[in-house]
């Protein structure tokens, strides 16, 4: 989605790889990473949805529903175990208040867009 958002947006900006790159100030392999459907940094990433106006909402799969993020946390846990502190760490920031149940819904989001495993989730 993010790669035609963004290419649609240098074809009506008449915009090459290294131009956008030079507008948001970042190095042209991350958009050429977006090009070719890979995760980037949380950075790029804004500074990309930003430039073309879409929120960060549209491009990351943000669960609303607990049973959801709950799935979408044991898929990255299952692909690796190391998160399981992370994200045990923020759930218990959320029972104590100090999180808001949308931060472990964002993190989890783009966990699974940095993993790469949007397409894995269609899939299960």
């Amino acid at each position: 989605m993010l790669a035609n958002l963004l290419k649609d947006y240098m074809i009506n900006e008449k915009l090459s790889v290294k131009d956008v790159a030079k507008r948001i100030d970042v190095n042209p392999s991350v958009i050429q990473c977006v090009i070719n459907n890979q995760p980037i940094d949380i950075d790029g990433l804004l500074k990309i949805t930003d430039l073309i106006g879409v929120e960060i909402d549209e491009i990351l799969d943000i669960k609303e529903d607990e049973d959801e993020i709950l799935k979408q946390i044991i898929m990255i846990i299952s692909v690796d175990p190391n998160l399981s502190v992370i994200f045990g760490d923020i759930a218990r920031g959320v029972r104590k208040s100090v999180y808001e149940k949308r931060v472990l819904a964002e993190v989890a989001a783009y966990v699974t867009y940095r993993l790469n495993l949007e397409n894995d989730v269609a899939d299960r």
